[in-house]
Formats: structure tokens, C-alpha cells, sequence
């Protein structure tokens, strides 16, 4: 694979690991309160986690090939971003502790799975370190940035979300077609899939917003 691909896809995959905890924390605040020791638990879990997700790949990585381990990883994030919202809603008149169980668990298992992304591009683009982690720091400084002036005015939550889980899985369709030179016809048809989808999201984004609003009611009325 090539090293600007490499770096690309570290920046992309920094951008949504962050973008998924900054989703959740705004999320959790709705429905517990915007409490700063809440915030700093659901912050540590998450990046507690990408710590062991680092060590557990480091522990697999000789007996799977890293092309599957990185496919399973995104469908894996990608699952639990897109579902863990509506599961959290739906819950919402339980008792809080299990609210915050959930989310902990949630961001736990997101960190985890996150965590194998930045070792598995080490693995692409070897004896580049310094380099990598910059692309991986640019990544969530540019999600920092767009999260409060343009992901949460212009989209809103629930749009939100489904703009990072399908990033998410176009950035997996990026690296497979990377890792096996396909064609760039896929490449321009896969692109085309992700800006289509990309621009419904952002004109239904109020139904998909009232959509998650209606979750959440119906959590509280259960």
C-alpha cells in the first residue's frame, strides 16, 4: 500500500475513534446531565481502552492476517455506532446506573476495537512512527474542530452519528481496495456511494434527528 494512503487512512480513522467518544459524551450529557466527572470516567474508559486494544492486537496479529483483522475491527465499530445510540435511548428511564454501565461499556468496547487501528497502519508503513502519529494527531485535531462548529449546529446528533458510521465504513472500503489494487472504477464508485449518502443524510438530517428524539421519549414514557 502506498505511504500517503497509509497516512490518510490514519488521519480518517483518528478522526472517527474521536468523533464516536465526543458523539457519546454529548449523548450521555442529554440524558444524565453534563457532569464533569462523567465526562472524565467515560474519557479514561476510552482511552483506557485503546491501550488494551493496542496490547491484544500485539497478542493476535500472528494468528490472523492484518487485512481481516482490520476489516472485523471496522465492522465492528461501525456496528456499535450505529446501533449503541438507539439501545442507550431506549434505556433511558432505567435506573441511571445502568445507563452509565451501558456507556461505559459501550465506549470501553469502541476504545478496545479502536485501539488495533494505529498499529495495524504501523504495520503498513513501517519505521515511519513520528510520522504516523502526526497524521493520527491531525486526524482528531480536525475532528475537535468540526465537532462543535459544524457536526452539532449544522447536522445535529443523530445525523451526526450516521455521518461518522458510514465514514467509518467507507474508510474500511478504502483500505481493502487499497490493499488489493483494485481498479480505479471502485474507487470512483465507491467514493460516489459515500457522497450520495453523505448528502441524504444532510438533507434528512432533521428526520433523523426527530427520529432519535422519539427514542428517547418513548425511553422515558416505557
Amino acid at each position: 500500500m502506498q505511504k500517503r494512503k497509509v497516512l490518510f487512512l490514519t488521519a480518517g480513522f483518528a478522526f472517527c475513534s474521536l468523533a464516536y467518544e465526543l458523539l457519546y459524551l454529548e449523548l450521555f450529557s442529554l440524558i444524565v446531565g453534563s457532569l464533569v466527572k462523567q465526562y472524565n470516567i467515560l474519557i479514561s474508559i476510552f482511552t483506557f481502552s485503546l491501550g488494551i486494544g493496542s496490547l491484544a492486537f500485539e497478542k493476535i496479529k500472528a494468528n490472523y492476517q492484518i487485512k481481516k483483522i482490520l476489516t472485523f475491527v471496522e465492522i465492528g465499530i461501525f456496528s456499535l455506532g450505529l446501533t449503541s445510540p438507539i439501545i442507550i435511548l431506549l434505556i433511558s428511564n432505567y435506573d441511571p446506573i445502568y445507563i452509565k454501565l451501558c456507556a461505559y461499556s459501550i465506549a470501553g468496547f469502541i476504545g478496545i476495537l479502536s485501539g488495533f487501528e494505529l498499529p495495524i497502519m504501523f504495520h503498513y508503513y513501517k519505521n515511519a512512527y513520528g510520522k504516523l502519529l502526526a497524521y493520527d494527531y491531525i486526524g482528531m485535531i480536525t475532528c475537535t474542530l468540526l465537532f462543535p462548529f459544524f457536526f452539532l449546529p449544522t447536522l445535529g446528533l443523530a445525523s451526526s452519528f450516521v455521518y461518522i458510521t458510514v465514514t467509518n465504513i467507507f474508510l474500511l472500503v478504502l483500505f481493502r481496495i487499497y490493499c488489493s489494487n483494485s481498479k480505479t472504477k471502485f474507487l470512483l464508485i465507491s467514493s460516489s456511494i459515500y457522497a450520495i449518502t453523505l448528502i441524504l443524510v444532510y438533507h434528512f438530517r432533521l428526520s433523523l434527528n426527530s427520529v432519535l428524539t422519539t427514542l428517547y421519549l418513548e425511553g422515558i414514557d416505557a
